[in-house]
């Protein structure tokens, strides 16, 4: 597991949080982060932790960074 990147934009990972609040309904935090500096380069939120969260948070990072190739 290589979790250092030399530049920005080399390596991306994904993270997934369970959100608990009282009264309100659990939610689920999916964030790619850039392995270079850790900083967050997408994210999403959804009821369900599922593949949709996952692309949704992806996508979103795609847009905000469209020439990276990671």
């Amino acid at each position: 597991r290589e979790f250092n990147a030399s530049k920005p934009n080399e390596k991306w990972c994904t993270d997934i949080t369970e959100v608990v609040a009282p009264g309100l309904p659990k939610a689920y935090l999916c964030t790619v982060l850039d392995l270079y500096d850790r900083y967050p380069v997408g994210y999403a939120i959804s009821k369900h932790n599922d593949t949709a969260l996952v692309q949704s948070a992806y996508e979103q990072a795609i847009q905000a960074y469209p020439t990276a190739h990671p």
